[in-house]
């Protein structure tokens, strides 16, 4: 199951001390990955754009379920700069 969602939040007033509930700015996304795993992240503050995003995301878990996309695919979309970086550090 997945949907997006506007976080409840408390905000403290600097000058009175007093609390009120709120919305978060920015919509959430709430999801399970391949490996069935819960997640909740931020998207964006336009409703539309959040679903989108959240779109995006359960379609590449579908694809990685059904053996489609491969876990590194990730990971080669990365630039080669960030592969190298990573690998100085591993040597260091």
């Amino acid at each position: 199951m997945s949907k997006i969602y506007k976080k409840k939040t408390t905000i403290i007033d600097p000058k009175t001390g007093e609390k009120r509930k709120g919305e978060s700015k920015k919509w959430w996304g709430r999801y399970r990955d391949a490996n069935g795993v819960d997640h909740r992240i931020p998207l964006s503050s336009n409703k539309y754009l959040a679903q989108q995003m959240l779109a995006e995301l359960i379609d590449k878990t579908e694809r990685q379920k059904a053996g489609v996309m491969h876990p590194a695919e990730e990971e080669m979309q990365k630039p080669i700069k960030e592969h190298l970086d990573a690998y100085e550090k591993h040597l260091k």
